[in-house]
């Protein structure tokens, strides 16, 4: 078995393990292997996989223009399929354990907003019904801290005495919380939500960001208008939550994260936001 036919094996063995989105990466970084193999003329198998390889291949990500973590994700899944084939015996070569293999990563400053921004989003006005329709949607998720593959689980048959109840499809992993008055006011407006692509949504909230920086809909830092997409709403939740004094385990349970460390450093908090909320702790009273 070659390295490139391993994907299928390795596909197969986790069909039921793994999400069928994260499988599908798996499919992305064989693309990727693939074409830098014709692109380079660097022959990909089991026994290439060293120093040489990563710098060539690292660099031919970032000609192709991807990111550092899009590129460490790839290195990721990389290292992960060939500690399986070491354990199949299908290679003996542990070049990929090495500390110069490493995974690429940036920190990413990344934006969430709060209530009254949230507020002054869902009252703007919009023209296109389409576009409505995703910002009501993306409002809806900053209440319930869903990921873009959840969305469309937001509806009258998830909610149950007030609580909507979904299976994640990243982790497969129930989820249970109370839905806000708003969120109530939104389902009940639409009844059966469309939730377009991912992309298609980016599209929508990148004209949506631009328009309410343009029309200075809230006080503060404009330029996070500018940059707002679906996972936005993901953040902002945790962040508020977390603002709002609610426990943070009480948070993780939603958000799936499971530890505090990963936890604090997803949401967006800064050195100001956690003194007032310091402030009405009756210890500082």
């Amino acid at each position: 078995v070659s390295l490139l036919a391993f994907f299928a094996v390795f596909q197969q063995r986790y069909i039921n393990k793994i999400s069928p989105g994260h499988l599908q990466q798996y499919s992305s970084l064989k693309k990727q292997l693939e074409s830098f193999q014709t692109k380079k003329e660097f022959r990909i198998d089991f026994d290439t996989i060293g120093k040489d390889f990563y710098i060539q291949f690292t660099d031919h990500l970032k000609e192709i223009g991807l990111k550092p973590n899009s590129i460490g994700s790839y290195i990721k899944k990389l290292k992960r399929l060939m500690n399986e084939a070491v354990e199949d015996k299908l290679t003996k070569n542990q070049e990929h354990c090495k500390r110069d293999f490493k995974i690429i990563s940036e920190n990413v400053d990344t934006v969430y907003l709060n209530e009254n921004e949230i507020k002054a989003l869902y009252e703007m006005p919009l023209d296109l019904p389409a576009h409505r329709n995703i910002r009501d949607i993306f409002v809806i998720n900053c209440y319930t801290g869903l990921r873009h593959s959840d969305w469309s689980k937001v509806s009258n048959e998830h909610i149950h005495e007030g609580n909507l109840y979904v299976r994640t499809q990243k982790t497969d992993e129930p989820v249970i919380l109370p839905i806000k008055p708003l969120v109530w006011e939104i389902i009940k407006r639409y009844g059966t939500l469309q939730v377009p692509h991912i992309r298609q949504t980016n599209g929508v909230l990148k004209l949506i960001g631009q328009k309410a920086h343009d029309d200075k809909i809230s006080k503060g830092d404009l330029k996070k208008w500018l940059v707002i997409r679906t996972h936005t709403a993901r953040r902002s939740f945790a962040t508020n939550a977390y603002l709002s004094g609610i426990p943070m385990r009480d948070i993780m349970q939603i958000t799936g994260h499971h530890t505090t460390e990963s936890f604090l450093r997803y949401i967006r908090v800064t050195k100001l936001e956690t003194a007032m909320k310091l402030k009405e702790h009756p210890f500082f009273s």
